[in-house]
């Protein structure tokens, strides 16, 4: 497949994930993750190059309360490898094993009380890095001679895992005077 091929399955995904109706949920976040599931799920449907087929994503809440403790620290960065693992382990019933696990994180300025434009805006970053995202190597390979880091498309490749349930939270870090405040969605991903 080539850049432009993958260009025009990145904005058919991008467009795919703006335009997903809205599906009515209870998560305890309430309306900033009303759409987050689906959105996942359409990048998913469209994941060029990835292993398939991939399975619908389903909300958990034990994967959300993993998310939410995360989010809390306002850390900045992805949290450890093995002390995700091992918090996703003990969230989920008793003998319950992970085999494959991620995490995605953002930090983001917004308005106060808008979170559910600002998990919109993550959603669209993570989305769009299909771009970056090269289906003949199945690595992040940014176009032409660009000094850009693997790590510029490592959200979608966290997002197209094979992986069943995801869970995110959003946690308000910082409030300006202005009306703004700086917000770290974290989202987790397992078996």
């Amino acid at each position: 497949m080539t850049w432009a091929n993958s260009l025009g399955m990145a904005l058919a995904v991008f467009l795919g994930t703006l335009l997903t109706p809205a599906t009515p949920v209870s998560f305890a976040q309430g309306a900033a993750f009303r759409d987050i599931t689906p959105q996942h799920n359409n990048v998913r449907a469209a994941s060029v190059g990835r292993p398939g087929p991939l399975d619908k994503l389903e909300w958990g809440t034990a994967t959300e309360e993993v998310a939410a403790a995360w989010a809390k620290t306002c850390a900045k960065k992805r949290q450890d490898r093995t002390q995700l693992h091992q918090a996703l382990e003990r969230a989920l019933p008793a003998g319950t094993k992970v085999a494959t696990w991620a995490q995605n994180v953002s930090f983001r300025v917004g308005r106060t009380g808008a979170e559910p434009k600002v998990v919109d805006d993550v959603m669209k970053l993570w989305t769009g890095q299909i771009i970056y995202f090269d289906p003949k190597t199945g690595k992040c390979e940014p176009p032409g001679d660009s000094k850009l880091q693997d790590t510029d498309c490592m959200a979608f490749l966290d997002m197209t895992l094979k992986t069943k349930r995801i869970g995110c939270a959003i946690k308000e870090c910082q409030k300006f005077e202005n009306g703004f405040s700086k917000f770290f969605v974290v989202c987790d991903y397992h078996d």
